[in-house]
């Protein structure tokens, strides 16, 4: 599902899911408690991404 994409193509779709139905909130709530920035993925800024890990 997220293979050859950019991150804030990949998140949509995950979001749309029809088993998934979550907004950016949502999503955004889920992607923190693995400490993951959610600005980075959705701007798809792979050296913030990295710098923010």
């Amino acid at each position: 599902m997220i293979g050859g994409k950019a991150p804030s193509e990949y998140l949509l779709q995950i979001q749309n899911h029809k088993n998934v139905q979550l907004d950016d909130a949502g999503m955004d709530a889920i992607l923190a408690t693995h400490q993951i920035d959610p600005m980075t993925l959705r701007n798809d800024d792979f050296e913030g991404f990295m710098v923010s890990r």
